[in-house]
């Protein structure tokens, strides 16, 4: 994305994305401290009505202990029952289960049995019936208070579950809030990185001629080429010297080079007629490996270095943005073509007049260093 306006609304976008997630966890968070330290109260009081409970409990044994007053256990009874009644107040106003009323229920009619309890046992010892005390105290009274001791625990364990299920609730909704908000920022950035503006170069050493099985294509260049630059004609005359002083097979690798140069080639072919056939005689800019697989061109193939050969004009390959362009030009001996010389350029070269012209300069001077070669059938005058 190029559009500036664009990057900045985008921006702006991930910002508010960004705080308003940091908001949200922020108030998540809040609600797990305040699930934690709820459920830490709640069963602080459910443990703290345990422990009065047993309290209680000890307090109406006392009542018939051989050789105590009963006095301080039945004042201390009568202060245990104000505290249980106000613990389980309490734990009734904090309870945040779906499970929690009955358990309370539970509680409440054990410690009503419980109460029921301690006013007969108190009423027996009045009349000094102290084994009829006891049988209560250790019968009805241990009974309902052991009763609501357990529905105590129970509730504790419906409590707990419940404050778990809670965690985990907020806990799911903290992940879903700072995943969306990182995703929501990564496709903003990925959406932001700026597009290449055009696609790079292709390497200056082709690994295939494209030229070699491309079919005939005389179309012109596409509109949105960038005409080249013409060629040096200075230079292409002096390649043109050296060509023609080339006295061994040894120097025409180093001469082909300098005419790649020259054309500002990705690669050179010089295809030798044999027979019917042309043949790969040498060449430039490309894997060596690539050129031993390249086969023979049969001279009725449909691709324009048959064409060129049989016709003994200038062919051209046109290129476009996912591959180069090539010109193939005819090499004549007195009667008879004896070969082309196949160029494969980039940047639309293949259009450039300048280019077309000093290719087929460079395929005259060859011919006349390769005439020894075996020739084609000769081509027609009209086909030149």
């Amino acid at each position: 994305m190029r559009s500036r306006v664009a990057r900045l609304i985008i921006a702006a976008l991930i910002l508010a994305v960004g705080a308003a997630a940091a908001i949200q966890i922020t108030f998540l968070l809040d609600q797990l401290r305040q699930l934690t330290d709820a459920q830490r109260s709640n069963l602080l009081q459910i443990s703290h009505f345990d422990t009065l409970a047993g309290d209680f409990a000890a307090a109406q044994a006392g009542y018939v202990a051989p050789g105590q007053p009963n006095a301080p256990w039945v004042e201390r009874s009568a202060r245990l029952t104000a505290e249980l009644t106000a613990a389980l107040s309490a734990m009734d106003s904090a309870a945040r289960s779906a499970d929690a009323r009955p358990k309370l229920q539970s509680i409440s009619d054990a410690m009503s049995q419980a109460a029921a309890a301690d006013a007969s046992a108190r009423a027996h010892i009045e009349r000094e019936e102290d084994l009829l005390a006891a049988d209560v105290v250790f019968g009805e009274g241990r009974d309902a208070i052991n009763a609501a001791r357990e529905a105590a625990a129970a509730l504790a364990t419906e409590e707990g579950a419940f404050f778990d299920a809670e965690r985990a609730r907020v806990q799911q909704r903290l992940l879903l809030i700072a995943g969306g908000a990182a995703a929501a920022a990564a496709i903003g950035l990925l959406v932001m990185v700026p597009l290449p503006r055009s696609r790079s170069e292709p390497p200056a050493v082709a690994t295939s001629p494209s030229i070699i099985s491309s079919s005939l294509d005389l179309s012109l260049t596409p509109p949105e080429r960038v005409p080249a630059p013409t060629i040096d004609l200075t230079k292409a005359a002096d390649l043109c010297t050296a060509l023609s002083r080339l006295d061994s097979a040894a120097a025409l690798p180093d001469m082909l080079a300098r005419v790649s140069d020259l054309l500002e080639a990705s690669g050179l072919i010089v295809w030798m007629a044999a027979g019917n056939e042309l043949i790969a005689a040498t060449s430039h800019g490309y894997d060596p490996r690539v050129i031993s697989r390249l086969g023979a061109i049969p001279r009725d193939a449909d691709n324009a270095t048959a064409d060129a050969w049989r016709t003994g004009g200038v062919r051209t390959v046109g290129g476009d943005p996912m591959s180069n362009g090539a010109i193939v030009a005819p090499m004549f001996a007195p009667d008879t073509c004896i070969g082309v010389l196949a160029a494969e350029l980039r940047h639309g070269r293949e259009q450039d007049p300048s280019t077309r012209a000093v290719t087929m300069m460079v395929a005259a001077q060859l011919a006349t260093v390769l005439g020894a070669w075996p020739a084609a059938p000769p081509v027609q005058a009209a086909e030149a």
